[in-house]
């Protein structure tokens, strides 16, 4: 096992049973593969030699987890939030929508009696709600103002 390694508790079964997880943190080299972790030949920097000493950390355990699960719970039944969410993914529905008619509408081709930028994207997102853009009463053919 390469000597760079991740050491953490980790707590499972219906009793919390916890045991210690060891993942290598990089393959294992060319070098290193034919080495024994025993002996006078074992090179520690490069792989786990007997009798090593490990830094590890606590994994999370089912309390941390239930905590955090009831808290999701509780921030994801504000209705506040909610409303805010769904504002979120309409404005973000309108924007891709509006992002692939300028894309067609950019590679489409160009009759000459259309001018460039006469096109029209046709929604615009106001206070995260979307509304119809209205085109100018007296627009200039050329595509002005």
């Amino acid at each position: 096992m390469p000597n760079a390694v991740r050491v953490e508790t980790v707590e499972s079964g219906l009793i919390g049973e916890i045991s210690i997880e060891i993942t290598p943190l990089v393959d294992l080299t060319a070098a290193a593969d034919g080495m024994s972790p025993v002996g006078r030949g074992c090179d520690s920097g490069l792989i786990l030699c007997d009798g090593a000493r490990l830094d590890g950390e606590m994994g999370p355990s089912y309390e941390e987890l239930l905590r955090s699960a009831s808290a999701l719970t509780k921030l994801y039944a504000d209705p506040e939030l909610l409303a805010q969410l769904k504002d979120v993914l309409a404005t973000v529905t309108v924007t891709s929508e509006n992002a692939g008619r300028l894309a067609q509408e950019a590679t489409a081709p160009r009759s000459t009696d259309q001018p460039a930028g006469s096109g029209r994207l046709g929604m615009e997102v106001k206070n995260g709600h979307t509304e119809r853009i209205k085109p100018p009463a007296n627009r200039d053919p050329l595509g002005g103002p």
